[in-house]
């Protein structure tokens, strides 16, 4: 998972709806410290947090964590 990329989609969605971090992060419930580190892919996000992201920011998971056009193997 690209988590740099990650954070590039989400900072360009929250700046779309014109949200602070703070209010994001607060929305989400998380620190706005922890959001600004996921932004810049500097965390990796548990899978709770990145659904409460996504729907936040009318986001599908599968965009965020790229998984179109890969196989998976199980």
């Amino acid at each position: 998972m690209d988590y740099v990329r990650m954070g590039q989609i989400l900072r360009e969605r929250r700046e779309e709806y014109c949200l602070t971090q703070e209010r994001l992060a607060g929305s989400v419930g998380i620190s706005p410290a922890l959001y600004g580190r996921i932004e810049r892919g500097e965390h990796r996000v548990e899978l709770e947090t990145l659904v409460r992201l996504a729907e936040a920011l009318r986001l599908s998971v599968d965009l965020l964590v790229d998984l179109k056009g890969r196989q998976l193997f199980l």
